[in-house]
């Protein structure tokens, strides 16, 4: 994905700051930049593959990323231009990874797609510049670029940010399936598509199945792109996009789909070969396969100039390898399974949601078949008693039962890090239900920008079919009986995959845990280099029990996790001093 960007021409240098602004990202720097005026108060500019730039009569665009349901790139500057100029009621109907700058004489509007896998930033006040990232923007407005570290530590101890947060301060993220007009001086943000209105519109406990398979069969043949490749993992999710993937390539090429999965031969707790030959040769896969070696600190400074983002739990230099590797091998385009969860696995509070809406057959039916399949009585009238409680009794087993050893690391302040327990924000609702199901609209989605960044940087671009936009309305529209017929992980879909994907994985009951990997790669003696004595300090660490813990060595996994996003952010902040 390219880089877009405006900058206001009453800035003084509009043009050079197009320009600084262009190419301020590292990753980003591969092609000549494109620039047109958009009238008497903008400058487009655009640089680096997928990038679109059109003008209709007074109308100009630029944009980026991939539309999915436009018959072909030529058409969709001027398609940009009729959806910025009709708003949020055309904007909802795009598809896709992307984001749009569009403006007449006066007026400009931008935004991305539904999930916000296409960043956009903007500076200044009044708004002087919107781009891509928000280094750019900094600079097309003239603004020093520097961290924001109070935006560091509430992601760090997990407290809650607002979706324009930016990790550089002076610029403001634009939300994911959001609008932004900028008019008379001032600008304003409105959601063009909200998930929730879809929740639960099908009635009654027909048979999804058919839909199901048509609209994933579409979601796959929109992200395949061109020289594509499949992730394959053990899991369900990646060997469900493979069984549909495969043959629609072959159809369309006449040649076998590749596959590149990572394999850990000497870590049988970390490795999944068997399934993934299983899956590659049930569908004809050209399988290729390597052994990871990058640890989490591997060309950390450069991925961090890149992604201007220190975000926590996923490690950008793991990333980073594979896609390196699966663009020196030829391949573009990235299919995962990632993801999944969010459309199709969110139902621990099926039961509580079903009473708590007085839909008791459905209960009944849903308690009746975690006793079919051998859930003891016990455990099922205790989810029956559970089910029932006061709000304020559930959330506070919810949140007792979502603590982690993380509290009892001793050089952290067991105060602050409660923020980063699962269930902590969930409580918060008043059905926690739906809050489960369209968890994955909410907040920034700092990782998926980072990891953006990193997939541009590398030349190759990830498409996670699980997250088309109609595929998930879908899974959103289902009743919750439907969606969630037992207390089974993802026991819908599991039913529905009979045929397309390998017994052996549907039915499989052993797990995957990465420790052995991640202990594997990780070097204490980096995070003691990494950490400073004389550098940045996070509020609320204990830095001399951290360090001896360091020379002690034997750390816990949730206390080596997060050492090691202590250390990344420690490498992003003290990169400014």
């Amino acid at each position: 994905m390219g880089s877009i960007a405006a900058i206001r021409l009453s800035n003084a240098q509009a043009g050079t700051r197009l320009r600084s602004a262009l190419d301020a990202n590292p990753g980003r720097r591969n092609s000549e930049i494109l620039e047109l005026d958009g009238g008497s108060d903008w400058l487009l500019g655009a640089r680096g593959p997928d990038v679109w730039v059109a003008r209709e009569g007074e109308w100009s665009v630029v944009g980026t990323g991939v539309l999915d349901n436009l018959a072909a790139d030529a058409d969709a500057g001027l398609e940009l231009i009729h959806a910025g100029q009709t708003g949020p009621r055309s904007l909802a109907q795009l598809r896709g990874v992307f984001s749009a700058i569009v403006t007449d004489a006066h007026r400009l509007f931008a935004w991305r797609d539904h999930l916000g896998f296409s960043p956009l930033f903007s500076a200044g006040t009044p708004i002087a510049a919107i781009a891509t990232t928000a280094g750019q923007a900094l600079v097309g407005a003239g603004r020093a670029i520097e961290p924001d570290e109070e935006m560091v530590r509430q992601v760090f101890w997990g407290e809650p940010i607002s979706e324009g947060a930016a990790y550089l301060r002076g610029a403001a993220r634009i939300p994911k399936a959001s609008l932004l007009t900028y008019e008379h001086g001032g600008h304003r943000i409105e959601r063009y598509w909200q998930p929730r209105p879809y929740l639960e519109t099908k009635r009654g406990r027909g048979d999804y199945r058919d839909e199901f398979v048509m609209r994933m069969t579409t979601a796959v043949e929109r992200a395949l792109g061109s020289d594509p490749v499949i992730s394959l993992s053990g899991g369900i999710d990646a060997p469900t996009v493979a069984a549909f993937a495969a043959s629609i390539h072959l159809a369309t090429s006449g040649l076998p789909l590749p596959a590149l999965s990572a394999v850990y031969p000497d870590m049988p707790s970390v490795d999944e070969s068997g399934y993934i030959r299983l899956i590659a040769e049930r569908h004809g896969l050209d399988l290729h396969t390597f052994v990871p070696s990058a640890g989490p600190f591997e060309d950390i400074r450069q991925l961090l100039a890149v992604t201007e983002a220190p975000v926590p739990t996923v490690s950008l230099a793991e990333s980073a390898e594979y896609y390196r590797l699966a663009h020196d091998k030829g391949f573009r385009t990235i299919l995962t399974g990632e993801m999944a969860e969010f459309v199709m696995a969110m139902g621990s509070q099926t039961l509580r949601h079903l009473v708590r809406h007085g839909r008791i057959g459905p209960a009944a039916r849903y308690l009746r078949a975690e006793r079919a399949r051998g859930v003891s009585k016990r455990r099922v009238v205790r989810a029956a008693v559970e089910s029932a409680l006061p709000d304020g009794w559930a959330r506070a087993r919810r949140q007792r039962r979502g603590q982690l050893p993380q509290q009892q690391v001793e050089w952290l302040q067991t105060e602050m890090s409660a923020g980063r327990t699962p269930g902590a924000r969930l409580g918060r609702e008043n059905d926690a239900w739906e809050a489960q199901q369209v968890s994955a609209f909410v907040g920034p989605g700092l990782s998926v920008e980072a990891d953006e960044a990193i997939q541009m940087s590398c030349g190759v671009r990830v498409r996670r079919p699980w997250l088309d936009i109609d595929l998930w309305e879908f899974f959103l529209s289902l009743p919750a009986e439907v969606k969630y017929p037992n207390g089974q992980y993802k026991a819908l879909v599991r039913q529905w995959l009979r045929g397309m994907v390998p017994d052996e994985i549907l039915d499989r009951r052993d797990r995957t845990y990465f420790d052995e990997s991640f202990f594997a790669r990780l070097d204490y003696s980096v995070i003691s280099d990494l950490i400073r004595p004389d550098g940045y300090e996070m509020p609320g660490v204990d830095y001399s029990r951290l360090r001896r813990r360091l020379d002690e060595g034997g750390l816990s996994l949730i206390e080596a996790m997060w050492a090691k996003d202590l250390a990344v952010i420690h490498t992003f902040m003290d990169g400014w001093r």
